[in-house]
């Protein structure tokens, strides 16, 4: 077994190192959620000031000031950065989403062995993969240190200062996390009066860590930053979703998701046999309604889930002691089949990584298509009547890399070319500075295979691929999962 944790941690390791070659390289793979968070990070590099530069979920912060979540990602993302360019946005993250594999590939051979830690290896790599980008890879990383410390230092102040962080990092993850971390801590402790001692301390601890870390660090003042909090999450509580077996079983990304609450409700049962029932049993109850509450009622939220898995593997491993019973070798079971499904899915992954790595688009390749465009051109926002929310499929870091190059003066909807050049030969003829339309089409996940257009409308430059990566004549997916784009003129095409 030794060898097979040897072998799935450097294939695991081989597979993030790819995706930071990608990021040096400058291939924009940002999608999704990471939006959210990324521009803030660069934003902060180039200015020191956490902030969006293109967007914010609450309608009252025109500024896009930081304040409706965890701000220690993008700052800490923005600081770490070697590479300042947004093509390159990435690139932190990647690395530490290479050392958070690393710490616990060693952690668990370390703790229990190298059989458990291959089991569990394509499982965390996977989760990894996916939390590029989004605070939960801060959550992660903050929990291997918290493990790694735990037997070195009190309760109180290595407790309290987790908890600290996790809050600032993200509040709806770092909750969820933190009341699994008091719950086993409660089933260490044998005394009830010492534990409710020391969550009290914790409640007084906490708040004033995150006051002076968010007031010293962060450049944002701390009410703000939890009135934008609150206002968020009433938004997000009136939302309602559908689709769980999609996302918690067939997710594409981390498939079988719904596995990992196998465990989980054998770890807590483990907990509340020794510990104290009451306060365990309360603990386990709070940490069921945050699952329902963060993740479960709204499936989008798999994220949120998601950042239980290494404090469930690790708990998981402290119990191996009690292997002999039935319902903890289910458990062991169903996250051997989750790490299966994580190896098979990683492969298809990285697969697709390669086949991008080697022909894949860049910034760059955007960045030549904007300048070959004429003076005073606009391309528009792909908007849904929403100027906050961008429709599925646009890619604000080609926006964000356009005005890096200062090939865009202004975001305001639209974007206004002033650089350049050559008069596309598909043009309509007329002066140079006349005012042309153009529509940014992009392919990203979608499956389509071309860019859509109404029937009059002239495709001007279109880089979308036709045909889905295959291996050895079996396809891995619909199209290649890397971004393409088409700008298309809002005119019939007038060829010379």
């Amino acid at each position: 077994m030794k060898s097979l944790f040897f072998l799935l941690s450097s294939l695991a390791i081989s597979y993030f190192c790819l995706n930071i070659l990608s990021s040096i390289q400058g291939y924009v793979i940002t999608s999704g959620d990471q939006n959210w968070f990324l521009p803030i990070a660069w934003a902060f590099s180039e200015t020191g000031i956490l902030f969006h530069p293109l967007r914010s979920p609450i309608q009252d912060n025109p500024e896009y000031l930081l304040i409706w979540h965890g701000w220690l990602m993008p700052w800490l993302q923005g600081h770490l950065n070697p590479l300042r360019e947004y093509s390159h946005v990435r690139l932190s993250g990647d690395i530490i989403a290479l050392l958070t594999f690393c710490a616990y590939a060693h952690y668990l051979h370390r703790q229990f062995g190298s059989k458990y830690a291959a089991i569990c290896t394509p499982a965390l790599a996977a989760v990894l993969a996916y939390q590029v980008g989004r605070p939960e890879l801060i959550v992660s990383a903050i929990l291997i240190v918290h493990f790694y410390l735990e037997r070195k230092f009190d309760p109180l102040p290595l407790l309290a200062s987790t908890l600290a962080l996790l809050a600032i990092t993200s509040p709806a993850a770092g909750l969820l996390v933190s009341v699994m971390l008091l719950l086993r801590l409660c089933a260490s402790m044998n005394d009830r009066r010492e534990f409710f001692a020391l969550l009290f301390k914790l409640t007084v601890v906490v708040p004033l860590l995150v006051y002076c870390l968010t007031s010293i660090l962060s450049g944002i003042n701390p009410f703000d930053w939890l009135r934008g909090i609150i206002d968020h999450g009433q938004i997000v509580s009136d939302r309602f979703g559908s689709g769980f077996v999609q996302y918690f079983v067939l997710h594409s990304k981390i498939p079988f998701n719904f596995m990992l609450l196998i465990p989980l409700v054998v770890i807590m049962t483990l907990f509340i046999r020794h510990s104290d029932p009451a306060i365990a049993s309360i603990l386990a109850l709070i940490i069921v309604f945050l699952i329902w509450y963060l993740s479960f009622r709204l499936p989008l939220a798999v994220y949120n889930f998601l950042s239980l898995a290494p404090i469930i593997l690790v708990s998981f491993g402290e119990r191996l002691s009690d292997i002999n019973k039935i319902i903890v070798r289910q458990a062991l079971f169903s996250i051997v089949l989750l790490s299966l499904a994580c190896s098979m899915a990683m492969g298809r992954n990285g697969l697709i990584d390669v086949i991008n790595f080697k022909g894949g688009n860049r910034v760059s390749d955007w960045l030549s298509a904007v300048q070959a465009l004429p003076v005073n051109s606009v391309i528009r926002h792909n908007f849904d009547g929403d100027p906050f929310i961008f429709s599925s499929g646009i890619e604000p870091s080609t926006f964000l890399a356009a005005v890096q190059q200062g090939l865009i003066p202004r975001m305001d909807g639209e974007l206004h070319v002033d650089m350049l050049t050559e008069k596309n030969s598909l043009l309509p003829r007329g002066d140079l500075n006349d005012e042309h339309s153009f529509f940014l089409d992009v392919q990203s996940n979608s499956g389509r295979l071309a860019p859509l257009r109404d029937s009059e409308e002239c495709i001007l430059v279109s880089n979308f691929h036709p045909l889905a990566p295959e291996f050895f004549a079996i396809p891995l997916g619909r199209t290649l999962k890397d971004w393409s784009f088409a700008i298309i003129l809002e005119e019939p095409c007038i060829v010379p």
